[in-house]
């Protein structure tokens, strides 16, 4: 089997020339004397072009799988909320009430951002980034012991997601 895609141009009698394609597959065969021959089996010309491409690149043999088939989710973590919450402060201006442009608002600008999404303590947002599993939560678990193992009183825990600035928290030992 094979697409065949013939062209055809013609003249109208106002003398507009016009060009009709012709998309058809069909079947190639020899019959009893050996004579080729060609068997129409279909007209594809109302297909679109794309359909018709992989219509082609089956025929030749291409192995073609769907999208979805070819993939597995292992994980799919919502930023919808995130985003959302991001252009609403950045249209109320909270960003500007933390201070110049400087990294240490960027890193207060994020913990605001988590306790938007999901309202809750200091303590009850770090326990959810433990329970989502997060690299985040991970370091800001470790972020009190090392606290009190170096004597330190802040620690800073900062995660980039994709070139910029993903999520921050600042630890204090009291």
């Amino acid at each position: 089997m094979h697409v065949d895609d013939a062209s055809r141009q013609y003249t109208t009698a106002g003398g507009e020339r016009r060009t009709t394609r012709c998309v058809l597959l069909r079947r190639s065969y020899r019959d009893a004397d050996g004579k080729p021959h060609n068997e129409t089996l279909a007209n594809l010309s109302a297909l679109p072009p794309e359909t018709i491409e992989v219509l082609r690149k089956s025929l030749k043999g291409a192995v073609l799988i769907d999208a979805e088939a070819g993939f597995e989710v292992e994980r799919s973590v919502p930023h919808g909320d995130a985003a959302a919450a991001h252009i609403m402060a950045g249209k109320l201006g909270i960003r500007s009430l933390l201070g110049p442009p400087c990294p240490e608002r960027d890193i207060a600008y994020a913990p605001i951002l988590a306790r938007m999404i999901r309202p809750a303590s200091k303590l009850s947002t770090v326990r959810w980034w433990a329970a989502n599993n997060t690299t985040m939560a991970a370091l800001a678990v470790k972020a009190p012991y090392e606290l009190r193992r170096t004597g330190g009183t802040y620690a800073l825990v900062t995660m980039w997601i994709g070139g910029g600035q993903g999520i921050a928290a600042v630890f204090e030992r009291m």
